[in-house]
């Protein structure tokens, strides 16, 4: 108040309007007015940290008094405050996040009687940026609260004029949770000037016209037992050290607003009316000193808004501590709820995953159980349905359906229901999402989405309210959150005054969105792991003591879900589509791991249909349905938290153990999934074992009968050499044994059965081969590759029967490519030459053109032809070892040239083929697809499919599609992984003369990625092959056999997909044992039975476009 009043006593007279004024600085030399701009929104950089960057153009700019720079007056204790007034300022076109920075300007004209050095002084909240005539003089990067004469720099004055220009950021870290000493909410700076031998004063712009303006807020009062409203009156004033007054005319009943000081500039009074209910136009006299002016305002009523409060920990496994650690932590929260719950009637809580139930009933006593579900079922605390936040980038369709088994075990067991879900911190989003939650009886979604590396583009594009619409026409109405610590976001972690400031920024976005309601949730945890946000739960507690409205009421999902109500009148836009994000796409690691995973999911398939198929021949055994239970359970524990960033703030050590745990995930859903692979080829046969012949018994896990080329192992110590007879023929097939490893082509395989092959020492084949080689060139009917030997690289990849090449100039063909710094960089080529060109004769079977080249990071290439085969083959190996350090992330692709001429695309991701581009979310930046089979270009005649059983993420351009293998990391990205070995990327690719086939391309897909069981031993001749099914459709696939018990009289689940994307689609299946049993179609938690007819062992069943339905089967007594 002293520096004040001495300010009054040093100022000027008030000169003439339109000319400038001089101010003498205070007597500490603190700086008493100054040009203000902003706010401008920071980009950030690494992991939330806000980015020096430079929206005014700082070294030439002018401030002059306009709509982008105005005047204001420091505080009394000398702090520039933009929350005052920047703080209320909000740019709608941005959407809320996770990580956010907003920066203002502070401009002063500093005019020095002479030249020489001065001290300044300084303290800023946050990481403050100073210029002096256009020179950087000082930069932190660090948050820190303003502190009064914290730093200083030695600065050179001009005589004359001297442009100091101070940029302060407000960020996240102002109302993010607390942990060691709290950043306040503060926004500006202390800046002072010090010298012992200059006069320093401060030009004020040229002085304006006392003017006011009205702004209606909605924050309401009871003040005397009334409501009120507050309106925020902004006062432009160039008198210096005046007081003055606000009167508001309400038709006669005058309110006033004394101001015993008024600031010079712009500066901001609440002014709290009794509240209306309609537009009122009102007179507003504003006096300061001796000068007044009256003015035209208009007061609006504004929404009263409910803030439904849904508080819940963000389960995120192996992020902040390791995997058991954080198992511990999610059963000491539950017990922490169910204890807050009973001393505090008004709390809720919801469980965002049931792998944290599931922890808490295995972990605690039955009696403690069951005081928790009590409370779910009272509705005090709800549970969303997810098992984990799986990466639907990552797993396979039937992880995701059996990812609910615990759910619907929980639901059917506790008699506890699930009408909404919450799923958080998942950047991928599959509209198989939609007819999955509908089965589990949830029609509401909330959707914490994480965007921070992709430049929140769905948030953008996207409304807050809409109904989902997903691959099958399935409608869930669906609300977008920005980040999962919402409450956090909206001030909460501070005081009343940070809960005004984040309310009024978060709200306005909302408002100029259309957003339809006046309940909004706060999707809100303290953060990953992390326990009950208790300052949050206490701040809202005296908000609510102070304000009427906005009012903060406590929430579950499902208490919300019911609050906000029908929505039928309201204006609900439908979005469909499938959502794939920057993160998933280019930020996955783990390449070595990750394709073992991916090896899983394909045996998954073949070993449980397997294991049906045996335990159906031999219904005394099991179905061995633990294990592969087990190995499912594997496969949601490494896809639970997919991104890598394992134990993102431990110790190497601890790092080390997260992803060892990682491993024991990988290894084990692998080795389960073997064993149960071995197992069931061995019961499908052995009760046929008998000296009659030696065998190699293929067994085909497809519902169709197919070709497969045929490996066997042979024993090396023993020299074995074998040629192959059909054994119901008698015909010998051809055949080669390389590598001790006997291959053959075992055609017309049984669905879901076997056929039998005679080993015997030799035979001759009748059969005429179409391979052919020479020194450059391998060949067969379909496919002619040339290699160019002298520069050492592929030239040619030419489809004979469409006299079509394949190969490109710029791409090649299986060409390792690399794009640095992000999904929208360009892919560059990284190996055009140089190699060994190997050819290998493994005639009358195949043919391989292998390109070996030595240290490096693509060690090896190998293209091969098979005799009568309609699809190339390549294999690419890439040495990990050879992976340098890195500044920004890497991301490898083996490219293949597209169909110059493309039309369409198509993308077989899960639950489904998406129809190109039209088919994802809108606002998607990059045309990358997360895959799960295959994906098919077509040009109206011609259709190009690629099918690659390891990779996940493919990109596609006008002339090139590109598989994602693996990616490299900077260190500081702390992903610790383990890149130390060879991995195997293969590829198959079919050119064929007839536009997309739905059903075709999916086969293909599954075909190249499921291989055939070959089993060796002495058997019976009789019978000579089986099959389980016959299996009639061109469009519909069998997704899965699953055993519903350890005993097949348990009964079988048979799930079926419509690969078609228009068409609804017919299947008929036939198979012996339908016909002794009952078969019904259900929904996916097992529910809504219909019974099907199956006389004669035949059923029919029709889908819809990408449709999945089930199937259950159970035997006769």
């Amino acid at each position: 108040m002293k520096q004040f009043i001495l300010l009054i006593i040093c100022l000027f007279m008030l000169p003439a309007a339109g000319s400038s004024q001089y101010i003498d600085l205070l007597p500490d030399g603190t700086v008493p007015v100054w040009m203000v701009s902003g706010p401008y929104e920071q980009p950030h950089i690494g992991f939330g940290t806000p980015a020096d960057f430079d929206p005014v153009d700082e070294a030439t700019v002018k401030p002059v008094w306009d709509d982008n720079w105005f005047p204001q007056q420091v505080s009394n204790n000398g702090f520039l405050d933009f929350n005052d007034i920047i703080g209320w300022k909000v740019n709608t076109s941005e959407p809320e996040k996770i990580w956010s920075a907003r920066a203002a300007y502070a401009s002063a004209n500093i005019i020095s009687d002479k030249a020489g050095e001065a001290t300044l002084w300084f303290g800023g909240n946050s990481r403050i940026k100073i210029l002096l005539n256009g020179e950087l003089v000082f930069m932190s990067d660090s948050d820190e609260n303003a502190v009064v004469d914290a730093r200083s720099v030695t600065v050179q004055l001009k005589e004359g004029s001297n442009l100091l220009l101070i940029r302060t950021t407000q960020s996240h870290m102002n109302f993010n949770i607390v942990i060691f000493e709290e950043l306040s909410y503060d926004w500006g700076f202390f800046a002072r000037l010090e010298s012992d031998s200059q006069h320093l004063k401060v030009v004020h712009p040229a002085s304006r016209a006392l003017n006011a303006e009205l702004i209606s807020t909605f924050f309401y009062r009871e003040l005397n037992g009334k409501l009120h409203q507050r309106h925020d009156v902004y006062v432009t004033n160039t008198q210096q050290g005046q007081s003055g007054s606000v009167t508001l005319d309400m038709k006669g009943n005058h309110i006033n607003l004394d101001l015993p000081e008024v600031p010079m500039g712009v500066s901001r009074h609440e002014l709290w009316v009794p509240e209306t209910d309609s537009d009122q136009r009102l007179g507003l006299m504003i006096r300061v000193g001796d000068t007044s002016r009256r003015v035209g305002v208009t007061l609006y009523p504004r929404p009263k808004y409910e803030l439904h409060l849904m508080f819940l920990t963000h389960t995120d496994i192996g992020y902040t501590h390791t995997q058991p650690v954080v198992r511990e932590i999610h059963m000491k929260i539950l017990d922490d709820v169910v204890a807050l719950c009973e001393s505090d009637e008004t709390f809720k809580w919801t469980i965002e995953t049931i792998w944290s139930l599931q922890a808490y009933y295995e972990g605690r006593t039955s009696n403690q159980f069951l005081k928790l579900i009590e409370l779910i079922r009272s509705g005090r605390v709800a549970v969303s349905p997810f098992y984990t936040n799986p990466f639907t980038g990552m797993v396979s369709a039937e992880e995701l359906i059996r990812s609910f088994d615990r759910a619907n075990y929980f639901a059917e067991t506790y008699q506890i229901t699930y009408d909404a879900a919450v799923y958080n911190d998942v950047p991928g989003q599959t509209w198989f999402l939609p007819q999955l939650l509908r089965d589990q009886g949830v029609s509401f979604l909330v959707n914490g989405l994480n965007e921070v590396y992709g430049d929140y583009k769905l948030q953008k594009a996207i409304p807050k309210v809409m109904y989902w619409q997903g691959d099958d026409g399935t409608q869930i109405l669906h609300y977008r959150t920005e980040s999962y610590n919402e409450a956090m976001a909206y001030g909460l972690e501070r005081g009343n005054s940070a809960i005004e400031h984040r309310m009024w920024q978060r709200i306005a976005k909302l408002e100029a969105a259309g957003y339809p309601t006046n309940r909004i949730l706060l999707n809100s945890a303290f953060g990953d792991n992390l326990g009950i946000p208790m300052r949050q739960w206490e701040a809202h507690k005296r908000w609510n003591h102070e304000y009427a409205w906005p009012t903060f009421i406590p929430a579950t999902v499902s208490s919300f879900a019911q609050a906000l109500g029908d929505l039928s009148g309201k204006e609900i836009p439908v979005v469909t589509g499938d959502a794939i994000s920057d993160w998933d796409i280019y930020f996955q690691g783990e390449p070595d791991r990750m394709q073992r995973y991916r090896q899983t999911q394909h045996n998954l398939f073949a070993a449980e249909n397997l294991a049906v198929i045996s335990a159906m021949q031999h219904p005394d055994i099991s179905t061995m349905k633990e294990s592969i239970d087990r190995a499912y359970d594997m496969q949601l524990q490494y896809s639970g938290h997919g991104s890598g960033l394992e134990y993102g703030y431990g110790s190497d050590l601890e790092n080390e153990r997260a992803f060892d745990y990682r491993e024991a995930y990988v290894s084990e859903a692998f080795i389960e999934t073997l064993q149960a692979l071995e197992r069931s080829a061995y019961r499908t046969m052995n009760r046929q074992a008998a000296l009659e012949g030696e065998f190699a018994v293929v067994l085909n896990p497809h519902e169709v009968n197919v070709d497969f080329i045929a490996e066997l192992g042979l024993k090396p110590a023993w020299g074995e050499h074998y040629g192959v007879e059909d054994a119901i023929s008698g015909n010998c097939i051809p055949s080669v044994v390389r590598d001790h490893i006997l291959r053959f082509l075992a055609e017309d395989i049984p669905a879901l059965g076997w056929k039998k092959f005679r080993l015997v020492p030799a035979c001759e084949t009748s059969k005429s081969t179409e391979l052919k080689a020479g020194p450059d060139y391998i060949e067969n009917g379909e496919y002619r590759i040339k290699a160019d030997i002298a520069v050492g690289t592929i030239v040619s990849v030419f489809n004979k029967k469409l006299n079509k090449e394949l190969w490109s100039q710029e791409n090649g063909f299986a060409s390792p490519m690399l794009q640095q710094g992000g999904a929208d960089k360009p892919f560059t080529r990284l190996v055009t030459g140089g190699a060994r060109v190997q050819i290998t004769d493994d005639s009358p079977v195949a043919l391989h053109m292998i390109l070996n080249r030595d240290d490096s990071l693509f060690p090896s290439t190998r293209f091969t032809l098979h005799d009568g085969g309609s699809s190339l083959d390549i294999e690419v190996a890439m040495d990990l070892n050879m992976l340098e350090s890195v500044e920004q992330p890497h991301a490898y692709s083996i490219s293949f040239p597209g169909l110059t001429d493309r039309k369409h695309l198509y993308a077989e991701t899960v639950g489904g083929f998406l129809g190109g581009m039209c088919d994802r979310m809108p606002g998607l930046g990059s045309s990358a697809f997360s895959i799960r089979g295959v994906l098919s270009v077509e040009n109206g005649a011609q259709t190009l499919s690629i099918a690659s059983p390891e990779t996940r993420i493919v990109f596609v351009d006008e002339q090139s599609i590109h598989f994602n293998i693996a990616n490299n990391f900077p260190g500081n990205w702390n992903r610790r992984e383990p890149n130390d070995r060879v991995i195997t990327s293969t590829f198959s690719v079919m050119l064929e003369n007839q536009p997309f086939h739905h059903g075709r391309a999916a086969r293909f897909g599954r075909l190249t990625a499921i291989k055939p069981v070959v089993l060796r031993g002495w058997f019976t001749h009789d019978p000579d092959s089986f099959g389980a099914m016959d299996f009639k459709s061109d469009n519909i696939v069998l997704q899965a056999l699953r055993p519903l018990g350890s005993s097949i009289h348990d009964g079988i689940l048979i799930r079926l997909r419509n690969t078609h994307t228009e068409n609804e689609e017919t299947v008929s299946v036939t198979a012996p044992w339908l016909d002794g049993g009952t078969i019904s179609r259900s929904d996916f938690a097992g529910k809504h039975e219909m019974k099907l007819d199956s006389a004669g062992g035949k059923i029919e069943i029709r889908l819809k476009p990408n449709e999945t339905a089930t199937l259950k089967w159970i035997p006769e007594p």
